[in-house]
């Protein structure tokens, strides 16, 4: 138990680590899914005579694309959540069988 506690307290601040980072790399992709369909509307369209079937994102004809892309991004998953709790919960029974096994010799202590 000694030695397996301290690496899980080492892994558990490495986990959340991983789990910001790709917690953040989730956003920034839905943000740039936004901002390429925002950018078409707002810049592109001026470039193309107004016309939207010469656009990407934003052509009728490619709706499924458009779809695809936020779906895309609605369905990415942060797999480091569950392990970041499953380590979590590893040190706590550690830490509760560590008190468990104190408080069992301190009562054959007094006995």
């Amino acid at each position: 138990m000694k030695k397996v506690e301290p690496y899980l307290k080492y892994l558990k601040n490495e986990l959340a680590q991983f789990l910001t980072t790709k917690q953040l790399t989730i956003n920034n992709y839905k943000n740039l899914a936004r901002m390429w369909n925002i950018y078409e509307e707002v810049n592109l369209t001026a470039y193309v005579d107004m016309n939207a079937k010469n656009l990407v994102l934003n052509n009728p004809e490619n709706k499924d694309l458009k779809e695809e892309l936020v779906r895309t991004s609605d369905l990415m998953k942060n797999p480091f959540v569950d392990v970041f709790h499953w380590c979590k919960g590893q040190i706590l029974d550690l830490s509760a069988i560590s008190m468990a096994i104190k408080q069992r010799n301190s009562v054959q202590k007094q006995e």
